[in-house]
């Protein structure tokens, strides 16, 4: 689009990025991630799976084109060639830190923050493409409404998505049964591809979409935060319970425990 126009969607999807990633790195503070790992994660969102998934979408575009009509290519396109392949490149990265990096990665925490950094570079990217597409063709009403759309009002679609995915990962990592370290990732990985396809499914249907999109898109953003407020509270849990032993060797005293298991007893404990 050039380098102006990329630059102003460059600026423009780093708006909703200011939103996203800081609810999960709030979400990683009770045993949090290295930086290094957390920065090739987004990293690899951005650059990586987008990378791939532009060519596959693009070669799964051209091979519906063949197939059938435009209009319906554009459809089954949206609908089933990009849920599946972007939501199997960003799940790709939280497999290989399962099997690589289990010290790392050892939990429901875990996965949906790793699934969240992915997902988060991932949009930032595809956002990028969107609005400068949008100000390319439309000029500035586009970009707005593109920006709009897309950086207000749903801004954590993509990491919802993906997080299906990573509470799947984060499940088998918690698993000592070969079955659930198999089935639990691809039933969230399923579960991402579904929703990420309904979601691309109302967006092809005009106002009609949007309003329905919003509609079960709010009620499952208000899903996805209760558990990942739960999440947040059972991690502190799980804290407490493996320093117990700790403390009950003489190693450290109860009151240690009880400030390291809550984030509301760690600001106390720096206060002192």
């Amino acid at each position: 689009f050039g380098i102006l126009t990329t630059l102003i969607g460059l600026v423009f999807a780093l708006i909703p990025l200011a939103i996203v990633v800081p609810i999960f790195l709030w979400l990683d503070r009770f045993e949090a991630e290295p930086w290094r790992y957390l920065v090739t994660a987004f990293l690899y969102g951005a650059l990586g799976s987008t990378l791939i998934s532009l060519v596959l979408n693009t070669i799964g575009g051209v091979f519906l084109l063949g197939v059938t009509d435009p209009e319906s290519a554009d459809v089954l396109g949206a609908v089933i060639v990009a849920p599946l392949v972007e939501e199997t490149f960003k799940g790709v990265f939280l497999l290989v830190m399962w099997w690589f990096m289990r010290k790392e990665f050892n939990g429901l925490t875990d996965g949906i923050v790793y699934a969240g950094i992915v997902a988060a570079g991932f949009a930032f990217t595809e956002n990028i493409l969107y609005l400068g597409r949008a100000l390319d063709q439309g000029g500035t009403e586009a970009l707005l409404g593109t920006f709009a759309l897309r950086g207000l009002v749903s801004p954590f679609c993509h990491p919802m998505f993906t997080a299906m995915t990573g509470i799947g990962v984060g499940m088998a990592s918690l698993s000592r049964q070969t079955p659930v370290k198999i089935i639990a990732p691809f039933v969230g990985w399923c579960a991402a591809v579904l929703l990420h396809g309904l979601w691309n499914l109302g967006a092809s249907a005009g106002a009609t979409g949007l309003v329905v999109n919003l509609s079960f898109g709010f009620v499952v953003f208000v899903v996805f935060v209760a558990f990942v407020v739960w999440t947040r509270q059972r991690e502190g849990k799980v804290i407490g319970q493996h320093l117990l032993p700790y403390a009950d060797s003489g190693w450290i005293s109860r009151d240690e425990v009880s400030m390291l298991s809550s984030m509301k007893e760690r600001r106390v404990a720096r206060r002192w």
